[in-house]
């Protein structure tokens, strides 16, 4: 579903959203809706494919999560890759204990979960990354429900150590069986760049996976 990211993608002009009050780079997602064709996308991972297909709609009309698509710029009705994203958070002791030590009065800290991530068979190498930027650009916008970072739970360890490489760190967290389950994390300073080497940019602007 991953790769090492490698070339230039250009967005959807017309979706792009710029994140108000903050100088950050325009998102090239959309919140998913009707005029989505989503019974043509396709993912070598089931569970991703039936979530876009069938499930998507439910979890986000009973605000579980939201939905993020990047549409084909050649036909918007079309999903590049999506995204969910829902709030969640650790609890000081799963972290790793540099983060710990910046942990606040020991309370759990808050996160954007990313639930399901695909990307379609004609997206472009490196795409991955580029929806985890996104991602993190979409998190870090909310002034009302702040987080922290983004958390996710890789499928297999082949996408764990994708995620290595993309700055995230492993984690453990007990699930209701009483049994670990891996958990990845990075705090949206580390997924995102320093304010002052941010500049803003027209919604025509290519992002480049070749920054991320």
């Amino acid at each position: 579903m991953h790769e090492e990211p490698t070339q230039t993608i250009q967005g959807d002009g017309g979706s792009r959203e710029i994140a108000p009050g903050l100088d950050l780079k325009p998102l090239g997602t959309i919140r998913l809706s009707a005029a989505h064709n989503v019974s043509d996308f396709t993912s070598k991972s089931e569970r991703i494919q039936r979530f876009i297909r069938s499930e998507a709609q439910t979890y986000t009309g009973q605000r579980y999560c939201s939905v993020n698509v990047w549409p084909d710029p050649a036909d918007p009705s079309k999903i590049l890759g999506f995204y969910s994203l829902a709030s969640c958070s650790i609890e000081r002791g799963e972290l790793n204990n540099r983060f710990q030590r910046k942990a606040i009065g020991g309370i759990p800290v808050p996160m954007a979960l990313i639930g399901f991530m695909g990307k379609a068979a004609t997206a472009p190498k490196g795409f991955g990354a580029v929806l985890i930027h996104d991602a993190a650009l979409r998190a870090s916008r909310s002034e009302d429900l702040p987080v922290w970072g983004l958390a996710l739970h890789p499928e297999n360890e082949r996408l764990a150590k994708y995620y290595d490489d993309l700055s995230f760190t492993r984690g453990m967290v007990w699930t209701r069986d009483n049994s670990k389950r891996l958990l990845m994390y990075a705090p949206l300073s580390t997924l995102l760049p320093k304010p002052d080497a941010v500049t803003a940019q027209s919604p025509t602007t290519s992002i480049s996976a070749q920054r991320l």
